[in-house]
């Protein structure tokens, strides 16, 4: 016997069990467990009759049907109903932002069974025989090409003994009971699937569950994301160069890079807490139904997560590919100076070193530094802004009358988040004197707030990296006065700040174009509608929007609303613009100026 087997033995001692033989049910105190499958109780009760027994009482393991803690049954004596075997996750509670994330498909999933998009829930299943589970859910999981990896045991780093190992495909979790399935489960398929190099595994800290697999199993864990990792590498870049104080919990990347608040993933403290007061629960038989929900929640965001974290490490090479591409579309024409090869390092590649500077100088007046040069990202400086992270936080935007297209390009905000666009944006409101600007069509997905440099911070909701988005800039100096955010859809969004006791209400919005259904344009103007009938009276609004309509020049009949100078003649959308500023008492701000010719209509696209 080893010295593991010796000690998984002696944890059971004086552990009240409820033993079920053919000759009825016990309680009683374990006194010792022997390897010939025998067991000796002491304090022994027949549950049925409630008849003591007198000293020790030895049982014969040929004799013994189950055996459970007592603290997993009733007084009446059902020991099973907390073993739940199967059982469900709901997406909109436990994964909200599912929907938003995946709604393109997953291709790494090759699941026909669990790929469809309307499923409301992800299912766990309990492997622990071999007979009628155990197969089919090796080859389902043999299908994929991407699976999130956990496991639970008792013990410490290489010593600790595995008992339950957790694989999640898209919408199913599968928790194989080691502590039951023994060796013969990693000789029958799981080795296989963790040595693959076809299936990538993505877990949290993978230094614990390789060192397991391995000292246990012999098992070479190949093919593997690791969350924690990614998670350090994106701060990393995000700071010029900057590491942390300490890695981050598995909860914390979630809430931070999934903005789930850390109030919804309390199951996961509560798994951390309950290993560190009683890690023998993982032994309990059967398993009670909260710890194996609890199991299959610490696994159901590892797919997402690594979505997020691959966009987030990917974000300054898609920006200075944008730059590439603009060089490209905006020069088409290249001239070089005489004797140069054409190969000399570009002006958009040797951004990356002044991008690097600007963060360093960021994180240092943001984060606290230590003794080691390392950044506490978990302590920010009291003189900083506490919402520069992003973090999930109210949000707030509100209506205010729009002066026309506020930003033009549709692909202003491709990269906004710390990329060069964002910079160029930053330094347009900085020369401009520009204190707020809102912007659309961003094309930015998420939910978040963030510097952009020289000052500037971006309020912005989109839930589709190619479409639609509106954000919100503010100079970092009014972002303290910042009250309320309300991300109300990707075309309307709205900021209330309190500026020297004024309440002033930005909202940001984007119309749809003029090729869009009409039932779409609707549910926009209702939108917009909500959010000015939310604003208090006598609270001020600015509306930033791009509205796709012509309100029409030469205006006659609407000198209530708007003045006389725009272009075009007056078509739905724009019918549709003037009947919102005459609903609202507002007015079209632009119509009121005149302009240069070239400054009439912004919109550019192929020179013209």
């Amino acid at each position: 016997m080893s010295l593991d087997d010796y000690r998984f033995l002696e944890s059971f001692k004086r552990k009240r069990i409820r033993l079920t033989t053919k000759g009825g049910t016990f309680v009683g105190v374990v006194q010792r467990i022997n390897l010939n499958k025998t067991i000796i109780l002491d304090d022994v009760a027949e549950v049925q009759s409630g008849c003591r027994f007198v000293g020790a009482k030895l049982f014969f393991g040929q004799e013994i049907l189950n055996v459970e803690f007592t603290s997993s049954t009733n007084k009446d004596g059902l020991g099973n109903e907390d073993h739940d075997k199967v059982g469900q996750l709901s997406l909109a509670e436990f994964q909200p932002y599912r929907n938003t994330l995946l709604s393109g498909g997953d291709d790494d999933d090759d699941d026909d069974d669990d790929d469809d998009e309307k499923e409301q829930f992800v299912n766990y299943v309990v492997v622990d025989e071999f007979h009628e589970k155990f197969g089919p859910a090796i080859m389902h999981i043999r299908k994929q090409k991407l699976i999130g990896l956990g496991l639970d045991g008792v013990g410490a780093f290489q010593s600790e003994r595995l008992c339950w190992l957790q694989m999640a495909v898209k919408n199913k979790v599968y928790l194989f009971d080691i502590l039951l399935l023994g060796a013969r489960a990693f000789r029958n398929g799981l080795s296989s699937i963790l040595e693959s190099t076809d299936i990538l595994k993505v877990m949290h800290d993978c230094r614990r569950i390789s060192g397991c697999l391995m000292a246990q199993f012999g098992v070479n864990l190949l093919n593997v994301f690791d969350t924690q990792v990614a998670d350090v590498m994106q701060f990393y870049a995000e700071t010029g160069g900057f590491l942390p104080t300490r890695v981050s919990t598995l909860q914390e990347v979630i809430s931070f890079h999934l903005k789930m608040p850390l109030s919804s993933l309390s199951s996961l403290s509560i798994k951390d807490q309950l290993c560190m007061e009683n890690k023998e629960v993982w032994y309990v038989r059967p398993c009670p139904a909260p710890l194996l929900r609890v199991m299959a929640l610490s696994v159901i965001h590892l797919q997402p997560l690594r979505l997020m974290l691959l966009d987030a490490l990917m974000s300054d090479y898609t920006s200075l590919v944008d730059s590439y591409l603009k060089t490209g579309q905006e020069n088409p024409v290249r001239t070089e100076d005489i004797g140069k090869t054409g190969l000399e390092l570009p002006q958009e590649l040797r951004e990356i070193e002044l991008i690097k500077f600007k963060r360093q100088k960021w994180a240092v007046d943001h984060y606290n530094l230590t003794e080691d040069g390392l950044l506490d990202r978990f302590s920010i400086k009291a003189t900083s802004d506490p919402d520069l992270e992003i973090q999930e936080q109210p949000e707030m935007l509100d209506s205010s009358m729009v002066a026309g297209k506020t930003y033009p390009n549709p692909a202003v905000m491709s990269t906004i988040g710390g990329g060069r666009k964002g910079r160029e944006l930053a330094d347009m409101m900085e020369r401009r004197k520009v204190d707020i600007l809102c912007v659309q069509e961003t094309r930015w997905k998420g939910s978040k707030a963030r510097s952009i440099g020289a000052g500037f911070k971006l309020f912005y909701y989109g839930v589709d990296s190619k479409r639609n988005g509106v954000g919100v800039v503010l100079k970092e100096e009014f972002v303290r006065n910042v009250l309320e955010v309300k991300r109300v859809s990707d075309r309307v969004m709205s900021l209330k700040l309190e500026i020297e006791g004024v309440m002033l209400n930005v909202v940001s919005g984007y119309a749809p174009q003029v090729g869009c259904e009409l039932e779409e344009k609707e549910r926009f103007w209702s939108e917009l509608d909500e959010v000015m009938e939310s604003i208090p009276t006598g609270e001020r609004v600015v509306i930033g929007a791009d509205f796709n309509g012509h309100v029409g020049e030469g205006n006659t009949s609407d000198e209530e609303v708007m003045g006389k100078f725009e272009v075009k003649e007056r078509n739905l959308e724009g019918q549709m613009v003037v009947d919102f500023a005459k609903r609202m008492d507002m007015a079209v701000v632009n119509t009121y100026f005149q302009k240069r010719e070239e400054h009439r209509v912004t919109y550019k696209s192929g020179g013209r």
